[in-house]
């Protein structure tokens, strides 16, 4: 018995969670500075606030880009699952 589901099933269902993920982040990016202004947030504010919630996701990200790397290069080859070998996996 093959241990993942199929590969259009994994597509589909990361394409929905993606879709629903990045329409949720369009949602806050829209209304949340809206709320700060109605609580009467002065745009110095507003984009400090905004600061605030963005650094750690821009410091954070490349670590857990690498440490993703690491993980996907050792747990799960390609080449072990289709015919073609990456050259981004040597």
């Amino acid at each position: 018995m093959f241990a993942f589901p199929k590969i259009e099933r994994i597509t589909r269902d990361a394409t929905i969670t993606h879709f629903f993920l990045m329409f949720g982040y369009k949602l806050y990016s829209l209304y949340f500075p809206l709320f700060l202004v109605a609580k009467n947030f002065s745009l110095v504010e507003i984009g400090y606030t905004n600061f605030l919630i963005y650094l750690p996701i821009a410091i954070f990200a490349p670590i857990s880009g690498f440490l993703n790397h690491k993980v996907i290069r050792r747990f799960f080859r390609p080449s072990e699952y289709w015919d073609t070998e990456f050259i981004l996996w040597e």
